[in-house]
């Protein structure tokens, strides 16, 4: 079997990859190794549109999700798939988060974000009476959506642009021959022959480079895995904004996100883990019931019951966060067809398209006639 490109990974980051590719007129393969597309980094998180506003300066996050939320809001609204803009409210529950709540908005301002406003106690209660907070930050921009909408129209445009999606097929190992890359796979006898790979792998890319021959060790960061878990409410939603308290090290904090069926969810939290676990533990609601209470005070324990879990992809250990995304190339392991994606966490989603042009701009300067 042969194709020009290989993208390894059929999750958004990796459909969206493909299907900029075919709309450029490419010839892609897109390698999935579950039988469903999407079954993991992709659909196991809040499914928020963010705006931009917690990435540092200069950081491929704070450029991509600018440039994703407006290309993915405009390629929603073309497809016709559900979002609602709810609106976020940061909230600091007491007098010394304030200053952690003014750097929060100079971040955003660095990052050209304008649809931020400050907004005191009084302003928060009424737009949202059941929250206590003595001052905030309003994101009007800031979305949800619906996720398995938009992954279904992703794959139907690279078919439409004559790429191919196998699911249920793994990478094993790739070796160089000449002009082309050999692809090994889990199914007998399969071998794909492509000029470009791109490794897309998700919570994989790691092990994945690792098995490419010729890729740098040095250039192949270790993988960590923050486990994140979800709890839902069991009575109606009290909110009808996104609700986030202030930004921990490794994660936005455990925060309230209504879904476009109405049901809110609280989390994620953060747990470091070793392996591959989707388990939501019911010993976790006493963490999760003070983390809410903080800002959500007529919560009650009986009202939340476990709802799912999901594990980010990290490059860097619990004390060096946060970390960026990063999009490596030749000019850091040598191989001119190879691009790796590591890191591809939150605001993935968000940034999606805008991380398929880039990827697709690299591309272009390693092979200008492309």
């Amino acid at each position: 079997m042969q194709s020009k490109y290989v993208v390894v990974g059929g999750g958004l980051i990796g459909l969206a990859i493909a299907r900029e590719l075919t709309h450029a007129g490419q010839e892609v393969l897109v390698l999935e190794k579950n039988i469903i597309l999407g079954a993991e980094t992709s659909f196991r998180n809040s499914a928020v549109v963010h705006a931009g506003i917690y990435y540092l300066p200069q950081t491929l996050k704070a450029k991509l999700c600018v440039e994703g939320r407006k290309l993915l809001i405009d390629y929603c609204d073309e497809k016709k798939i559900a979002y609602n803009k709810r609106g976020k409210l940061i909230v600091a529950t007491s007098d010394h988060q304030l200053p952690a709540l003014n750097h929060l908005l100079s971040t955003a301002k660095a990052n050209q974000i304008k649809e931020l406003i400050p907004v005191t106690a009084a302003y928060i209660s009424k737009l949202e009476p059941e929250i206590l907070a003595v001052a905030g930050l309003y994101s009007p921009e800031t979305a949800v959506l619906d996720g398995h909408s938009l992954l279904k129209h992703f794959t139907q445009d690279v078919k439409d642009g004559g790429g191919t999606i196998l699911c249920g097929i793994a990478f094993q190992n790739a070796t160089f021959d000449k002009n082309h890359i050999n692809i090994q796979t889990n199914h007998a006898g399969m071998t794909i022959v492509t000029s470009y790979l791109i490794n897309a792998a998700g919570l994989w890319a790691s092990a994945v480079a690792r098995e490419i021959v010729g890729m740098p060790i040095q250039a192949i960061p270790f993988s960590y895995y923050a486990k994140g878990h979800y709890f839902e409410l069991t009575k109606s939603a009290p909110f009808s904004h996104l609700i986030y308290p202030l930004p921990e090290t490794s994660g936005l904090g455990i925060h309230a996100t209504t879904d476009l069926k109405g049901i809110t969810r609280f989390g994620p939290d953060v747990e470091w883990v070793n392996e591959i676990d989707y388990t939501v533990s019911p010993h976790l609601l006493p963490k999760f019931y003070h983390a809410i209470k903080q800002y959500y005070p007529a919560i009650k324990v009986e009202d939340l019951q476990p709802a799912f879990a999901g594990v980010r992809p990290k490059t860097l250990p619990p004390d060096q966060q946060p970390q960026d995304f990063i999009i490596q190339d030749a000019t850091v392991h040598g191989l001119k067809n190879v691009i790796n994606l590591f890191g591809m966490e939150s605001p993935g989603l968000t940034s999606c398209l805008a991380i398929a042009k880039e990827v697709r701009s690299r591309i272009k300067k390693n092979f200008p006639c492309h």
